[in-house]
């Protein structure tokens, strides 16, 4: 059968809740809970958002040892760079980038630019680390076509996992799953990848 990966967010997403913030301490005693229950992948912060992100991810990769630490960094080659950094002490560590792919009303960049920044910074995080995970910034809205040529060229650039998140919220559960099934059925690559989801 094939494996389920459990990528757990809490410290870092769950930090977006208004008024929802962790100390150090309560981040380490929480990431060795998620590592005592087997959890796979630990995201802990967003490193180039904050020096205290920086120093969560920096000390709990020294700490956790079964467990891959991970952080998030958007496509820009100084956050992957600092968040290659935070992420030195890790015995097992993931890049985790994402790229905006709904370019119809929100970006002033064509689909060829886009798709440039998706090869060069998933090939920038595969100089600093093995484990790469891309993320389809807000992928629901985003035109079918260009979506299956963003997450073929992640995986072609070298992200081992791709992630299709409903960045903010809107789709149904059905909508979600149709959205899946075209995914698999016309990205040519898919096979190459495992596929996440962020709900």
């Amino acid at each position: 059968m094939d494996k389920v990966f459990i990528f757990d967010t809490t410290m870092r997403d769950g930090e977006l809740t208004p008024g929802v913030k962790m100390t150090l301490q309560q981040k380490i005693s929480l990431s060795q809970l998620l590592e005592e229950m087997g959890v796979d992948i630990i995201e802990v912060a967003y490193p180039a958002s904050s020096p205290k992100d920086f120093a969560e991810v920096f000390n709990i990769a020294k700490i956790i040892k079964n467990s891959t630490i991970c952080g998030l960094a958007n496509s820009q080659e100084t956050e992957i760079i600092t968040l290659a950094e935070a992420l030195k002490p890790a015995l097992s560590s993931r890049i985790h980038t994402y790229t905006q792919v709904n370019i119809k009303h929100q970006s002033k960049l064509s689909e060829e630019q886009v798709l440039t920044t998706i090869k060069n910074s998933v090939s920038l995080a595969r100089n600093y680390c093995n484990d790469v995970e891309w993320s389809a910034f807000d992928a629901p809205r985003s035109e079918p076509d260009f979506l299956c040529k963003s997450i073929e060229a992640a995986i072609k650039s070298g992200a081992k996992t791709i992630s299709i998140p409903d960045s903010l919220g809107l789709a149904s559960p059905a909508e979600f799953s149709q959205l899946l099934q075209m995914i698999f059925n016309r990205v040519p690559n898919i096979d190459q990848a495992i596929v996440a989801v962020h709900c």
